[in-house]
């Protein structure tokens, strides 16, 4: 009898810590299990109504098996990302999202394209990601009806050399790339939506997915930015902690979901691009080709204030154009690579602690025939916090000797390099610098403007300010 009490308290123990597992990881779905697994129509329709819609692949290698249950998985996560999309963008008044081709019957389903690749795994490592596109082009170049935009998501099973990365196309030959492919080589059996409002499970199995929305940004033909320091959310295409430190926000979205967003640039831009938009306006990408940027003036708002006491940044951007422009963007980057050399790529990446600062068409200034000046108002605390300010009617410290004892401040060695950068965007999307072209910009022309960072401290080392040269460098 009290082997079989003690058999009957361990069959209960075990059957409450299993439960206890299954909860923590796989939360049950709102939705009845038959709705979920309602059989699937023959029609098929966009969502949202008449939008264009990206195209969403499986992509197999040949010599890996097709993953179980790879549509239900993919579209539940697919879907929940375009649910992110549409409810960021409606933080900044934009009713959209991107398109998704739904079933009519059973709308957990997302019209997906199957292709098994002529290529093992061995030739699908990143840099065979060209090659790999132009297969999937080719794919749906001898599948016409299936193409429903410019824009590739592209699921791969997870194996030894996977990647998740974004590459730019131009079937056209325009010399401006208009289509994009994001490869997100991360699936897996427990690659499901399922795990969604688990924060376990995401943990456990969604680990990759902040990055595959991150990449969707790029896809969508737009550069990732960051958000302010003040900010109490995340950008998707930004970086943990706002300064620079290196942590991509993506790789949180398991973590907090609800605090990952979007900026108002990402839903600006987005607003332009295809997905976004309805087959019926008959959206064309129109490369933004004529952009000259004339010259730029930095001065201090508060200059009288000594250069600890200086935060309010205006810049005065004089450009010529004849392309159709809706706004222009002027980018702080502060590097986090100490040579110039590592941010002479023009098509390098920023390390996503850029902050974009947006002005629409209807506040540029008429200056000339096709020549117009735009400003912008940059407060230097937004990215550097103050942690002390200047006191007015003590010595300006730029101009003290470091062995002067009254100096309140000391110029250090340390140096931080930057630069702040300008894009335009055209009516439909597409910018120049095209991100898919240069993301940056070329090193010597005048989109981009390099300067420096120093630090100053305290003599007790218990309080540092960054001050930049940028007014200084460039005043004549």
């Amino acid at each position: 009898m009290r082997k079989n009490r003690k058999w009957c308290l361990f069959f209960v123990f075990s059957v409450l810590a299993a439960a206890c597992t299954v909860d923590a990881y796989n939360v049950s779905s709102s939705k009845s299990e038959a709705e979920e697994n309602k059989p699937l129509s023959e029609t098929w329709s966009a969502s949202p109504e008449d939008h264009y819609c990206l195209n969403v692949v499986y992509y197999v290698p040949a010599d890996m098996d097709t993953l179980k249950l790879w549509h239900k998985r993919l579209s539940g996560l697919t879907l929940n990302t375009q649910a992110f999309f549409k409810d960021n963008m409606a933080r900044y008044k934009y009713d959209k999202t991107f398109g998704l081709v739904v079933n009519d019957s059973n709308k957990n389903y997302i019209q997906m394209s199957y292709i098994k690749s002529k290529r093992e795994t061995a030739k699908m490592k990143l840099a065979d990601a060209r090659e790999m596109a132009n297969e999937v082009m080719e794919y749906f170049t001898t599948n016409p009806s299936e193409k429903r935009s410019n824009h590739f998501l592209v699921y791969l099973p997870s194996y030894t050399g996977s990647f998740i990365n974004t590459v730019y196309l131009d079937p056209s030959g325009r010399g401006v790339p208009d289509h994009a492919i994001t490869f997100a080589g991360c699936d897996g059996e427990k690659f499901d939506s399922k795990f969604l409002k688990s924060a376990r499970g995401r943990a456990a199995y969604l680990g990759s997915l902040g990055q595959v929305m991150y990449e969707q940004l790029y896809s969508f033909l737009i550069a990732g930015n960051n958000g302010l320091v003040t900010d109490s959310r995340f950008s998707l295409g930004g970086n943990i902690g706002n300064t620079g430190g290196g942590i991509f926000n993506y790789t949180k979205y398991y973590d907090i979901p609800d605090k990952i967003t979007l900026t108002p640039i990402d839903a600006f831009w987005l607003n332009e691009i295809q997905v976004f938009n309805k087959v019926s306006d008959q959206h064309e990408y129109i490369p933004v080709e004529d952009v000259e940027v004339e010259g730029v003036k930095f001065s201090w708002l508060d200059a009288e204030e000594g250069i600890f006491g200086r935060d309010s940044l205006w810049v005065e951007c004089t450009f010529r154009s004849s392309d159709d422009l809706i706004s222009a963007v002027m980018y702080l980057d502060p590097w986090r690579g100490l040579t110039d050399v590592a941010h002479k790529d023009p098509n390098q990446r920023t390390d996503e602690d850029a902050m974009a600062y947006l002005k629409n068409s209807s506040e540029f200034e008429k200056v000339g025939e096709n020549t117009y000046k735009v400003s912008f108002l940059l407060l230097w605390s937004e990215m550097n916090p103050r942690s002390v300010d200047y006191v007015p009617g003590v010595r300006d410290p730029s101009l003290s000797n470091v062995d002067d004892p009254s100096t309140p401040y000391i110029e250090t060695n340390q140096i931080c390099k930057a630069e702040i950068r300008f894009r335009f965007i055209g009516k439909g999307g597409m910018a120049c610098p095209q991100p898919g072209v240069s993301l940056k910009g070329d090193w010597d022309s005048n989109f981009r403007w390099y300067f420096q960072i120093r630090r100053y401290r305290t003599d007790d080392y218990s309080i540092n300010i960054n001050v930049p040269d940028i007014v200084e460098r460039y005043t004549e």
